[in-house]
């Protein structure tokens, strides 16, 4: 068993600073440290110096969503701990997470108590209000309804099946990756929990803040119904298009375009650049062909987005 610490930044030195200073002095030192830095070309340099063990991993834009799924895509370990660059964990965060998939194996998905400056208890009792089951006998583990990304722990197999998060989501909005990501879960019946006695201390003071929380009360609104009340109608549309589009190839001059595609499909192999630059969570299902390049076909991907309207 075996664990790798992503965490996607941008903008910030001193926070990441502290969060690294942390894991520096874990009890079980994580097999890999990635740094998925977004900033402009040696902002982080200086910075990196000071923990040699740490692997930077480049990405263009700024994107959330996007990072995480690239620091999955960068490691081979069994396990992947998602970190936002302004938290810190506790000296035995990763052993005790280590531990806790060792000993119960229907734990694939762990989310700690994210809480802020002194206030643990709170975030018990709000963590609480997401159970989705009772504890665990004997444990402090239970059953909840969403998880985040910051502190999230995941079995790298069950990860992959979920598809990863959302790029284009948090393309257009600047948030909600996380419950996105919940939701498709909870359809696929892919359980998610919290252990109550795990804490991660994430401090919303730190420089750059929380972009949604900065925003102006009707700009926060606005990016909050675009990025939900609107998933829905969105799906249907596209669902709709792609209905469409599909009895137009099943008709005449279409039938033998289908045809012809079919029998090209599978030997059209995709390559590193189209993944990066493809849009839509579909995408995040195409992990292995980012380290294989080649190893699944465009159809492979466009099955899968299928699948997921």
């Amino acid at each position: 068993m075996s664990l790798a610490v992503v965490v996607p930044t941008v903008g910030r030195i001193g926070p990441l600073r502290r969060l690294l200073l942390s894991v520096a002095v874990q009890t079980v030192t994580p097999d890999a440290l990635l740094i998925v830095d977004q900033n402009p070309a040696g902002f982080l340099d200086a910075l990196l110096r000071e923990f040699p063990s740490a692997v930077r991993v480049g990405l263009d834009e700024a994107n959330l969503a996007a990072a995480r799924n690239v620091g999955f895509a960068a490691t081979s370990s069994t396990h992947v701990l998602f970190l936002d660059d302004d938290e810190v964990i506790d000296p035995d965060f990763v052993e005790r997470v280590m531990a806790t998939f060792a000993r119960h194996p229907e734990v694939r998905c762990l989310w700690p108590v994210v809480h802020g400056p002194g206030a643990r208890a709170a975030g018990v009792g709000h963590w609480r209000r997401l159970a989705d089951g009772p504890l665990i006998a004997g444990t402090t583990l239970f059953r909840i309804r969403r998880i985040a990304g910051g502190g999230a722990v995941f079995e790298s197999e069950f990860f992959r099946a979920t598809g990863g998060y959302d790029e284009t989501l948090y393309r257009a909005a600047h948030m909600a990756e996380d419950w996105e990501l919940s939701a498709r879960m909870r359809r696929r019946g892919m359980p998610m929990w919290c252990d109550a006695s795990l804490f991660l201390l994430h401090d919303p003071a730190n420089d750059g803040g929380c972009e949604t929380r900065a925003l102006p009360l009707a700009e926060a609104r606005r990016r909050v119904v675009l990025s939900t009340a609107l998933a829905g109608p969105m799906r249907a549309v596209m669902r709709c298009f792609i209905r469409c589009a599909c009895c137009h190839l099943s008709c005449g001059y279409g039938a033998r375009a289908a045809a012809s595609w079919r029998e090209t499909r599978s030997v059209t192999p995709i390559t590193a650049p189209s993944i990066t630059s493809a849009r839509g969570s579909a995408m995040a299902d195409c992990f292995q062909a980012r380290r294989d390049r080649g190893a699944l076909t465009r159809d492979d991907c466009l099955e899968t987005f299928l699948a997921k309207l």
